[in-house]
């Protein structure tokens, strides 16, 4: 009961002195997301299931042309408080960036959820933090066809954990990234990010489901105790190409405990194609995804735009030599834009894991998306 007077004490010192000032550019966001999903084991067993997998309210906006805010509450999911932040331009294309936000890690991670390809990020993101209290600086460069951001930060705890009185570990990120954009709809993007967190001795489990959210179990799973700091190494890159994308990551990650070092690894290529000749966005200033605008919405009278879309991803925390942690999904996707904040996707996930005794997974999940 402490907790929830807590939390819906800081919605309201945050929402009122918004609503309050007539001068400050105001604007109400939010999104809902549905979903079902059908699983079959090779042994042949059959489950199914149905959920809102996202339902968030938010208000965001620019009081001034150098000042910018958002504030986001999940009514879903683990974590209660999404982005909750001031930005503020001293420079320009020179940001500052406060408050619970996610740390600079991630082109999949970075892009917002509304945008990603597939219905759930990539094995390889079980290596990541949620959004974390920090503060960060974000410098954006443009010359000619070239685009440049460097970003770094430094991060404690999230505000959830702050609010739930939760340990956590402290963080320094760092970002760069370069973009080559000849002409519209054409880009090479690469990226290089680090990190290194410390810890109190805390205990870290490293775990995931094989890309999808309403699967009841994890394939695979490792715990480390006594943690005193862990390392990440994320390289990035991505090609667009007319209606055509590339995407690919790898991530590592090293962790030291009292008396032994980890190292764990994971990855993923993904590829997609726009039947209806549209092309994925960029958003060159943040070097992240960016929503797909239908050529003939249904709003215009036209079929919306329609994408086909195929990933590998592959998970190794198998350091500790504990069991068999390895784990390799194969995900083919339909996504159908009906105009550019709505959309209804369709995947079908193939989970298999190194050993040839373990269970392997299929899973066919469908979802129905909209954002305003």
């Amino acid at each position: 009961m402490r907790n929830c007077k807590i939390k819906i004490g800081l919605l309201t010192l945050l929402v009122v002195p918004t609503l309050l000032c007539a001068n400050e550019a105001f604007e109400v966001a939010g999104q809902i997301v549905a979903e079902s999903s059908w699983f079959e084991s090779e042994e042949g067993e059959s489950t199914n299931d149905q959920a809102i997998r996202r339902a968030r309210i938010g208000i965001k906006g620019k009081p001034t042309s150098e000042l910018k805010y958002e504030i986001e509450y999940s009514f879903t999911g683990n974590n209660d408080w999404k982005d909750v932040y001031l930005q503020y331009e001293f420079a320009p294309d020179f940001f500052v960036k406060a408050g619970n936000i996610k740390e600079p890690i991630g082109l999949e991670a970075l892009s917002t959820s509304k945008v990603n390809t597939f219905m759930e990020r990539s094995l390889s993101h079980a290596f990541l933090n949620k959004r974390k209290l920090g503060v960060q600086m974000h410098r954006y460069i443009k010359s000619d066809d070239h685009r440049y951001t460097l970003t770094a930060g430094a991060f404690g705890k999230s505000l959830d954990n702050v609010i739930d009185n939760e340990e956590d570990g402290t963080s320094v990120v760092g970002r760069a990234t370069y973009a080559y954009m000849p002409k519209k709809n054409r880009l090479l993007h690469l990226g290089l990010a680090t990190a290194y967190t410390e810890y109190d001795e805390q205990t870290i489990k490293l775990n995931t489901t094989p890309e999808s959210d309403l699967f009841d179990r994890k394939l695979i799973s490792t715990k480390i105790k006594n943690v005193e700091e862990s390392q990440h190494v994320g390289l990035e890159g991505a090609v667009i190409w007319d209606n055509l994308s590339l995407q690919g990551e790898y991530m590592n990650m090293g962790i030291q405990n009292d008396d032994s070092s980890y190292d764990f690894n994971g990855w993923y290529l993904q590829a997609s194609w726009f039947i209806t000749g549209e092309s994925r966005g960029y958003k060159a200033k943040k070097a992240t995804l960016s929503r797909v605008k239908p050529k003939n919405p249904i709003t215009e009278g036209g079929l919306g735009a329609w994408e086909v879309a195929m990933r590998m991803s592959y998970l190794d925390i198998d350091d500790k030599d504990e069991e068999e942690s390895k784990e390799t999904d194969y995900t083919v996707g339909l996504n159908w834009y009906a105009t550019s904040n709505f959309r209804m996707m369709a995947n079908y996930v193939r989970a298999e894991l190194t050993e040839p005794d373990l269970d392997s997974e299929d899973i066919v999940q469908v979802r129905v998306q909209y954002d305003f």
